[in-house]
């Protein structure tokens, strides 16, 4: 499995695409959710979530695309992939557009004793780290019972988990970003998420 670390250019973003649904394509079994975003009492979009599981090991992704007004009108849609194999993380992926423009183009990868990073256009370096165990796409599907640590795809960095409650969590991100998980019966049927200007939930579809 490769992910790109050269120069973003728009061919690329369509083959991490296409790898993607080829893992779905040629998974042993895989597990597909929606959940619907809401600002406020409004639905203003939805994220569909991917598990899959092959020879190769176990696969996250998370594909999300909202409007929503912040003084004028955006369209966000973003995707954020990981793979595991043996419980520890291989790659990761995370892409945001804010209309039509690449905001975040982050990937890792795992060589050795060590992981690859790259971000935007032109950053790459390399660190020695424990392997990580548990990332934020992962959340979506495994409730992280006893977990204190998450790796986020998108800000590359281990991220404080605590419980706040009965199966709910707060994820503390960088920038004093926030998010609040909430399960039932071990799956996650909400995500509260604080930003500065605007807050959302991501609420379990019916349809899932």
């Amino acid at each position: 499995m490769q992910i790109p670390t050269m120069t973003i250019k728009w061919n690329q973003i369509l083959i991490l695409c296409s790898f993607f649904l080829f893992i779905s394509a040629n998974a042993l079994y895989g597990q597909s959710l929606y959940f619907d975003i809401y600002k406020g009492e409004d639905k203003i979009g939805g994220i569909t979530v991917e598990k899959t599981v092959d020879e190769q090991g176990v696969h996250y992704a998370a594909n999300s695309e909202a409007e929503f007004r912040v003084i004028f009108k955006n369209r966000l849609t973003s995707l954020t992939a990981a793979s595991f194999e043996d419980n520890k993380l291989t790659q990761a992926v995370s892409k945001i557009i804010l209309n039509d423009n690449i905001r975040e183009y982050n990937t890792t990868k795992k060589e050795g004793k060590d992981y690859h990073y790259t971000q935007h256009e032109e950053e790459s370096f390399t660190k020695e780290e424990a392997p990580f165990l548990f990332s934020t796409v992962m959340m979506y599907y495994e409730e992280p019972v006893g977990i204190e640590k998450v790796f986020s795809e998108n800000y590359q960095v281990l991220c404080d988990l605590k419980k706040i409650g009965p199966h709910s969590y707060e994820l503390a991100l960088p920038g004093g970003k926030i998010n609040h998980y909430f399960y039932e019966n071990g799956r996650l049927v909400e995500i509260k998420v604080f930003r500065t200007f605007v807050d959302l939930s991501f609420k379990l579809s019916e349809q899932a």
